[in-house]
Protein backbone atom coordinates (compact mmCIF):
# COMPACT_ATOMS: atom_id res chain seq x y z
CA UNK A 1 0.00 0.00 0.00
CA UNK A 2 1.10 3.19 -1.05
CA UNK A 3 1.88 6.12 1.52
CA UNK A 4 0.32 9.14 1.97
CA UNK A 5 3.71 10.65 1.41
CA UNK A 6 4.12 9.01 -2.16
CA UNK A 7 0.77 9.26 -2.70
CA UNK A 8 0.99 13.24 -2.63
CA UNK A 9 4.36 13.11 -5.13
CA UNK A 10 2.73 11.29 -7.39
CA UNK A 11 -0.55 13.41 -7.64
CA UNK A 12 1.74 16.32 -8.18
CA UNK A 13 3.98 14.87 -11.09
CA UNK A 14 0.82 14.12 -12.76
CA UNK A 15 -0.22 17.73 -12.13
CA UNK A 16 2.83 18.93 -13.73
CA UNK A 17 2.25 16.09 -16.56
CA UNK A 18 -1.05 17.59 -17.35
CA UNK A 19 0.27 21.36 -17.51
CA UNK A 20 3.05 20.79 -19.75
CA UNK A 21 0.66 18.60 -22.31
CA UNK A 22 -2.13 22.01 -22.18
CA UNK A 23 0.55 24.58 -22.82
CA UNK A 24 3.54 23.01 -23.94
CA UNK A 25 7.15 24.66 -23.95
CA UNK A 26 5.83 28.10 -25.43
CA UNK A 27 4.06 28.68 -21.96
CA UNK A 28 7.52 28.75 -20.56
CA UNK A 29 9.88 30.21 -23.15
CA UNK A 30 8.38 33.08 -25.13
CA UNK A 31 9.40 34.37 -28.47
CA UNK A 32 10.86 37.96 -28.13
CA UNK A 33 8.55 40.17 -30.14
CA UNK A 34 9.59 42.68 -32.55
CA UNK A 35 9.33 46.31 -32.17
CA UNK A 36 11.09 48.08 -34.94
CA UNK A 37 13.22 48.47 -38.11
CA UNK A 38 15.98 51.01 -38.18
CA UNK A 39 17.55 51.46 -41.86
CA UNK A 40 21.53 51.58 -42.29
CA UNK A 41 23.34 54.06 -43.80
CA UNK A 42 21.14 56.63 -42.32
CA UNK A 43 21.78 59.49 -44.64
CA UNK A 44 22.65 57.64 -48.41
CA UNK A 45 23.61 59.10 -50.69
CA UNK A 46 24.26 58.59 -54.13
CA UNK A 47 25.79 61.06 -56.41
CA UNK A 48 24.95 59.58 -60.23
CA UNK A 49 22.74 57.64 -61.94
CA UNK A 50 23.98 54.11 -62.01
CA UNK A 51 25.65 54.44 -58.67
CA UNK A 52 24.46 51.86 -55.75
CA UNK A 53 24.32 51.37 -52.66
CA UNK A 54 22.75 48.14 -49.68
CA UNK A 55 20.75 49.00 -47.64
CA UNK A 56 20.64 47.00 -44.24
CA UNK A 57 17.39 46.59 -41.72
CA UNK A 58 17.71 45.58 -38.55
CA UNK A 59 15.10 44.52 -36.29
CA UNK A 60 14.93 45.48 -32.34
CA UNK A 61 12.85 42.97 -30.39
CA UNK A 62 11.39 43.89 -27.47
CA UNK A 63 13.96 42.00 -25.28
CA UNK A 64 16.79 44.36 -26.13
CA UNK A 65 17.95 41.87 -28.93
CA UNK A 66 18.75 42.75 -32.46
CA UNK A 67 18.95 40.75 -36.09
CA UNK A 68 19.48 41.69 -39.26
CA UNK A 69 16.39 41.37 -41.38
CA UNK A 70 17.29 42.36 -44.73
CA UNK A 71 16.00 39.70 -46.70
CA UNK A 72 12.79 39.26 -44.55
CA UNK A 73 11.57 42.54 -45.89
CA UNK A 74 10.03 44.31 -48.87
CA UNK A 75 11.47 47.01 -50.06
CA UNK A 76 9.67 49.50 -51.82
CA UNK A 77 10.65 53.58 -53.21
CA UNK A 78 8.19 56.18 -52.98
CA UNK A 79 9.35 57.60 -56.62
CA UNK A 80 10.86 54.58 -58.55
CA UNK A 81 11.94 57.44 -61.43
CA UNK A 82 14.70 58.71 -58.67
CA UNK A 83 15.91 55.74 -56.67
CA UNK A 84 15.22 51.97 -57.62
CA UNK A 85 15.04 49.37 -54.91
CA UNK A 86 15.68 45.30 -55.27
CA UNK A 87 14.38 42.68 -52.90
CA UNK A 88 17.93 42.72 -50.91
CA UNK A 89 17.74 46.30 -50.34
CA UNK A 90 20.20 47.23 -53.08
CA UNK A 91 19.53 51.02 -54.37
CA UNK A 92 20.61 52.35 -57.53
CA UNK A 93 20.12 55.87 -58.31
CA UNK A 94 17.84 56.74 -61.75
CA UNK A 95 19.22 60.70 -62.20
CA UNK A 96 22.03 62.62 -61.71
CA UNK A 97 19.67 65.52 -60.76
CA UNK A 98 18.78 66.50 -57.31
CA UNK A 99 16.36 64.89 -55.81
CA UNK A 100 15.14 62.35 -52.94
CA UNK A 101 13.39 59.61 -52.76
CA UNK A 102 11.76 57.47 -49.48
CA UNK A 103 13.20 53.80 -49.28
CA UNK A 104 10.49 51.85 -46.70
CA UNK A 105 11.53 48.39 -45.47
CA UNK A 106 8.41 46.54 -44.50
CA UNK A 107 9.11 43.11 -42.31
CA UNK A 108 7.48 40.25 -41.17
CA UNK A 109 8.94 37.67 -39.04
CA UNK A 110 7.45 34.99 -36.61
CA UNK A 111 7.90 37.38 -33.93
CA UNK A 112 5.40 40.24 -35.67
CA UNK A 113 6.41 42.49 -38.47
CA UNK A 114 7.59 46.24 -37.77
CA UNK A 115 8.64 48.59 -40.58
CA UNK A 116 11.28 51.77 -41.03
CA UNK A 117 12.28 54.25 -43.86
CA UNK A 118 15.26 56.37 -44.77
CA UNK A 119 15.54 58.80 -47.66
CA UNK A 120 17.91 58.65 -50.28
CA UNK A 121 19.39 61.88 -51.49
CA UNK A 122 20.43 62.10 -55.28
CA UNK A 123 23.03 64.60 -56.51
CA UNK A 124 24.11 67.45 -54.59
CA UNK A 125 21.23 68.88 -52.29
CA UNK A 126 22.31 67.64 -48.74
CA UNK A 127 26.09 67.04 -50.11
CA UNK A 128 28.74 68.47 -47.41
CA UNK A 129 32.45 68.09 -47.89
CA UNK A 130 34.12 65.05 -48.68
CA UNK A 131 36.03 63.63 -46.03
CA UNK A 132 39.62 62.53 -47.40
CA UNK A 133 42.29 60.23 -45.76
CA UNK A 134 46.09 58.98 -47.06
CA UNK A 135 47.18 55.66 -46.80
CA UNK A 136 50.05 57.02 -44.83
CA UNK A 137 48.55 59.60 -43.05
CA UNK A 138 48.95 63.12 -43.13
CA UNK A 139 52.89 63.17 -42.11
CA UNK A 140 55.29 61.30 -44.00
CA UNK A 141 59.21 61.08 -43.46
CA UNK A 142 61.42 60.36 -46.73
CA UNK A 143 63.31 57.68 -44.51
CA UNK A 144 60.54 55.21 -44.10
CA UNK A 145 58.84 55.78 -47.14
CA UNK A 146 61.40 56.95 -50.00
CA UNK A 147 60.63 58.65 -52.93
CA UNK A 148 58.17 56.17 -55.42
CA UNK A 149 56.69 54.50 -52.22
CA UNK A 150 53.03 54.37 -53.58
CA UNK A 151 50.35 56.37 -51.74
CA UNK A 152 47.00 56.13 -52.03
CA UNK A 153 43.87 58.25 -50.90
CA UNK A 154 40.44 57.52 -50.38
CA UNK A 155 37.02 59.86 -50.04
CA UNK A 156 33.74 59.60 -47.95
CA UNK A 157 30.53 61.37 -48.28
CA UNK A 158 28.15 61.13 -45.76
CA UNK A 159 29.50 57.67 -44.38
CA UNK A 160 29.46 56.48 -48.19
CA UNK A 161 32.85 55.73 -50.19
CA UNK A 162 32.97 57.40 -53.09
CA UNK A 163 36.02 57.48 -54.13
CA UNK A 164 35.25 55.15 -57.47
CA UNK A 165 33.45 58.43 -58.49
CA UNK A 166 36.13 61.18 -56.99
CA UNK A 167 39.32 62.76 -58.68
CA UNK A 168 41.96 63.77 -57.09
CA UNK A 169 44.57 66.29 -57.50
CA UNK A 170 47.90 67.69 -56.17
CA UNK A 171 48.89 71.08 -55.58
CA UNK A 172 52.91 69.90 -55.51
CA UNK A 173 53.56 66.48 -58.03
CA UNK A 174 57.29 66.92 -56.62
CA UNK A 175 55.89 66.23 -53.36
CA UNK A 176 52.98 64.03 -54.02
CA UNK A 177 52.48 62.79 -57.67
CA UNK A 178 48.61 61.17 -58.96
CA UNK A 179 48.28 58.81 -61.57
CA UNK A 180 46.08 60.68 -63.90
CA UNK A 181 43.85 62.46 -61.00
CA UNK A 182 43.20 58.80 -59.77
CA UNK A 183 43.28 58.03 -55.69
CA UNK A 184 46.77 56.33 -56.30
CA UNK A 185 50.56 58.02 -56.35
CA UNK A 186 53.69 58.18 -55.47
CA UNK A 187 56.05 60.15 -53.02
CA UNK A 188 57.84 62.37 -55.64
CA UNK A 189 60.73 62.92 -52.93
CA UNK A 190 60.09 66.32 -52.57
CA UNK A 191 60.21 68.13 -49.19
CA UNK A 192 57.07 70.16 -47.88
CA UNK A 193 53.82 70.11 -47.64
CA UNK A 194 51.66 69.29 -50.80
CA UNK A 195 47.53 69.23 -50.90
CA UNK A 196 45.68 67.09 -51.94
CA UNK A 197 42.11 68.03 -53.54
CA UNK A 198 38.92 65.77 -54.02
CA UNK A 199 35.93 66.46 -56.34
CA UNK A 200 32.97 64.21 -56.82
CA UNK A 201 29.70 65.54 -57.98
CA UNK A 202 29.27 68.96 -56.37
CA UNK A 203 31.20 68.22 -53.36
CA UNK A 204 35.10 68.47 -52.65
CA UNK A 205 37.40 67.83 -49.39
CA UNK A 206 41.14 68.03 -49.22
CA UNK A 207 44.38 66.46 -47.02
CA UNK A 208 47.56 68.20 -46.22
CA UNK A 209 50.39 65.74 -46.65
CA UNK A 210 53.83 66.67 -45.05
CA UNK A 211 56.71 65.32 -45.91
CA UNK A 212 59.99 65.44 -44.31
CA UNK A 213 63.78 64.21 -44.48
Amino acid sequence: MLSRTVVKRLVTLLGWCLLLSGVGCNGFFVNPTLSSISISPQNPTLQANGQTLQLTATGTFNDGSTQNLTGSCTWTSSDPTVVEVNTTGLVTALTSSTATATVSADCTTSSGAASGDVTVTIGQSSQGSLEVTSSLGDSISLTTDPAGSEISFSATLNGTDVTAQTVFTSSDPSIIGLISGSSVGTIGGGEGTATITATSGGSTGSISITVGP
